[in-house]
Formats: C-alpha cells, sequence, structure tokens
C-alpha cells in the first residue's frame, strides 16, 4: 500500500495465507495536540508479516512536534521517532492490556489507531529549546539565555526562613 491518508490496512490476503509479507508508508494529516505537545502529521511505515499463522507487524511512527519550551517557553520543534513491534490478533478476547497486540477488525488493521497507540507512552515529558537553558528569571521574567537580568534572587521561601538556623551547629 502506498499512499496519503490510507487509514485501515486490509490484511485478508495475509490471514488466508496468499501473501507472507504486507507493507506499508501513509501518512495522516491532521491537528493533534497530547499533552501540551502538538503536531500536524502522523508518517507510519513498516510491515504485516504471516510466520506459521502469526501475524506480526513491524514499523515505524515519525511525527514533528511543537511546544513552548518547559523552561524558557521559546518554541521548540522536535521530530519524534517511535518503533513499533506487535502481534496481530483477529480475536478481541486474545488482546490484554500487559501484551503488546494490535486487534484487526475483520480483515483490516487501523493504522492511526496502531500509531496513536505507540506515540502516546512514548512521547517525552517535556521540551527544551536546548539542553542547558537557563530558563526565565522568576522576578522580572526576562529569559536568561539572553544574558543576566540583574535581579536579587531570593535564597529560598521567606516564610522558611526562620528554619535556616535550625542546621546550623552550635
Amino acid at each position: 500500500m502506498d499512499g496519503k491518508e490510507a487509514r485501515y490496512l486490509l490484511i485478508g490476503q495475509l490471514l488466508s495465507g496468499e501473501l507472507d509479507k504486507v507493507s506499508f508508508d501513509t501518512s495522516f494529516s491532521g491537528d493533534w495536540e497530547m499533552d501540551g505537545l502538538s503536531f500536524k502529521e502522523i508518517r507510519f511505515s513498516g510491515s504485516v508479516t504471516n510466520s506459521a499463522g502469526i501475524l506480526r507487524l513491524s514499523g515505524t511512527v515519525r511525527c514533528e512536534l511543537s511546544a513552548p519550551c518547559a523552561r524558557c517557553l521559546a518554541p521548540v520543534k522536535e521530530c519524534h521517532t517511535t518503533n513499533v513491534e506487535c502481534v496481530v490478533s483477529t480475536d478481541p478476547e486474545e488482546v490484554r492490556a500487559e501484551e503488546e497486540r494490535v486487534l484487526a477488525v475483520g480483515e483490516a488493521i487501523d493504522l492511526l489507531e496502531t500509531a496513536e497507540n505507540a506515540l502516546l507512552p512514548d512521547l517525552p515529558f517535556r521540551l527544551l529549546c536546548r539542553e542547558d537553558c537557563r530558563g526565565l528569571c522568576p522576578v522580572c521574567g526576562k529569559d536568561l539565555n539572553l544574558g543576566d537580568c540583574g535581579c536579587k534572587k531570593q535564597a529560598g521561601d521567606p516564610r522558611l526562613a526562620g528554619l535556616a538556623d535550625f542546621f546550623k551547629e552550635s
């Protein structure tokens, strides 16, 4: 199969044993947002093979994530890739949460659902514009990556100042 927006992969010929392998390469356009991260296109490529009656799906899901930097709020774009390896089942009773399985409905696999399920647990917790991002000044809000702001930084929460003497030796 080749083309854009091909959501379902037909596996009837694999199930009947006529073919040993079916390849796919498809893209899904749209606007997705998950946990503050957004992306516009998901590309999913791979194959489903029939080995001794067991169908195995293996592929790669790619997308470009965008979100504000978790420290300085600058826009960040990052390419993200997730590998997918699972068994394809046609019986809903065989699909369990602890197993890496995809349910085929009839003779079709929903590639968009499979790609989304692979992406969700693998998305980064947060994006940074760079690893050593200094963030924003907590006093004035200046981007500290552009230089120091000159604000006086408090050593800690003033409500806890009484505890500072607790750890001093007598």
